[in-house]
């Protein structure tokens, strides 16, 4: 990963997701890049130096926007990480979307307050970053820490698809340092299948990457997104990833509302991956 991007509003969880953007950046000797979008009901960029004074409440806002995104960079100028900023004006929540997928960055960064539901990102919702992006989306819940994170579980159906994000999971869980890599399948009754069954699918996934040591468990429970927020309580395990998939009728477990569930209910940072 070479660029990070993080959608920011300059709120106590988009500082946060900031924070690890920048730690993740400085392991990874990576670039960040922090996105705001202004709000504004004139064209505030259009306007001549005269009139802004017309506008002082506009003004005073934009200043400290401005103010914020300097503060960003120079925060991680500071360790060592090279970043840049954007200001979008007036765009709605797809100009989001159109900047993360302009295909130069590996990982988005957003923030989340908490268990209830993921934050608004400048006004629109943060949901649509994780079901749009093309690039992973890692989402930070309020009070999590960098440096709190060790056990790292990969959850996955270990079909053919899976096998395309694992080696962006595998970097990342090298990368960060973490004590621990679990790979995990939550059987269902809707989707059951036998131990026997689910050796099978673990051991063609195997075959895929005969050179990484796989400490694979399962998990019984009444649907997926439950399965895996439990199992990552119940194991203390301290960053979720799973895939996602755009394309309809497939799997269940590729559907993006999976990973938008997760992150709702998870404490944990959540990192969605995309084939």
């Amino acid at each position: 990963m070479k660029k990070i991007i993080v959608p920011t509003d300059f709120s106590a969880y988009a500082d946060t997701a900031a924070d690890f953007a920048i730690k993740i950046a400085k392991e990874m000797e990576a670039e960040v890049h922090f996105l705001h979008i202004f709000s504004a009901p004139v064209n505030w960029k259009e306007l001549r130096p005269e009139q802004e004074d017309l506008y002082p409440e506009i003004k005073k806002n934009f200043h400290n926007a401005n103010s914020s995104l300097d503060h960003l960079t120079k925060k991680a100028n500071e360790v060592g990480v090279k970043a840049e900023r954007t200001m979008l004006f007036n765009e709605g929540r797809n100009a989001i979307d159109q900047h993360i997928n302009e295909g130069i960055y590996e990982l988005v960064v957003i923030g989340s307050h908490g268990t209830s539901g993921i934050a608004d990102v400048m006004g629109s919702n943060a949901q649509m970053v994780i079901r749009n992006s093309q690039a992973p989306v890692l989402v930070v819940k309020n009070g999590n820490k960098f440096e709190d994170i060790g056990k790292m579980v990969y959850a996955s159906d270990f079909e053919t698809e899976s096998f395309k994000a694992f080696p962006v999971v595998y970097d990342l869980w090298q990368l960060l340092g973490t004590n621990q890599l679990e790979l995990l399948y939550v059987n269902t009754p809707g989707n059951f299948l036998e131990t026997a069954e689910i050796e099978d699918l673990v051991g063609e996934f195997k075959k895929e990457f005969p050179s990484v040591e796989m400490n694979v468990k399962h998990y019984d429970s009444l649907d997926v997104e439950r399965g895996i927020v439990q199992y990552a309580e119940h194991n203390k395990s301290s960053l979720i990833a799973l895939v996602t998939h755009g394309r309809r009728g497939v799997n269940r477990w590729f559907t993006p509302s999976v990973a938008e569930n997760v992150v709702n209910h998870a404490t944990v940072p959540v990192l969605s991956i995309k084939v």
